[in-house]
């Protein structure tokens, strides 16, 4: 691949549909290109399956997987999408390095561990040898005030990042941007390039 108006309900922030158009438009594949695309916090898969269609459109042929925690969301997601698992994303299995383009609308909220949660699931869902290949394509849609906490994160594991704030319609009611970034080959976490420096100079 080349280069919030609806309620909460159980930690779930719906994007905007009119948002997601915009986040289509951005979306560039080769004719015929078969594009395995994750959601792993798909809620009812409507964010994922807007993209997948706009792929469609593009003479691409895209398999939709979601992953939702909560189970009518999930329910209703099976309807949408070509595979959904019922459960947290750490019960996905999927083959290493399957995934060209990740979605990820993570719970917006601190974890117990003090960060925030939206870090978490980027460390673990974009982790060396996961889910994402590199040279795969992440969306990753978080208040812009997170950016912050995630920076780092995200310079040391992609490239060509971007980021994109929602339209000046839903900007005030959400603060939201999205994120996009090419996933870098071999790099990982910055807590543990932290501590081979330190070891280097003691």
């Amino acid at each position: 691949m080349a280069r919030i108006a609806s309620q909460s309900q159980g930690g779930f922030y719906a994007t905007p549909p009119e948002e997601i158009a915009l986040i289509c438009n951005r979306l560039k594949v080769k004719k015929g290109s078969s594009i395995n695309m994750l959601d792993p916090c798909c809620g009812e898969g409507e964010a994922l399956k807007q993209m997948g269609d706009h792929l469609i459109t593009l003479n691409a042929n895209p398999l939709m997987y979601g992953v939702e925690l909560e189970e009518n969301r999930a329910e209703a997601a099976k309807q949408l999408l070509n595979k959904v698992v019922k459960g947290g994303y750490e019960t996905l299995r999927a083959s290493n390095e399957v995934f060209s383009f990740m979605w990820l609308n993570p719970p917006y909220d601190l974890a117990r561990n003090g960060n925030r949660m939206e870090l978490n699931f980027l460390r673990d869902l974009t982790a060396p040898n996961k889910y994402l290949q590199p040279g795969g394509l992440l969306g990753f849609c978080i208040p812009h005030h997170v950016l912050a906490d995630c920076a780092q994160l995200l310079a040391y594991r992609f490239e060509d990042i971007r980021v994109y704030r929602f339209t000046d319609k839903n900007f005030p009611v959400f603060k939201q941007i999205v994120v996009f970034g090419y996933r870098m080959k071999g790099r990982g976490d910055p807590e543990k390039l932290k501590v081979m420096k330190e070891r280097l100079i003691t």
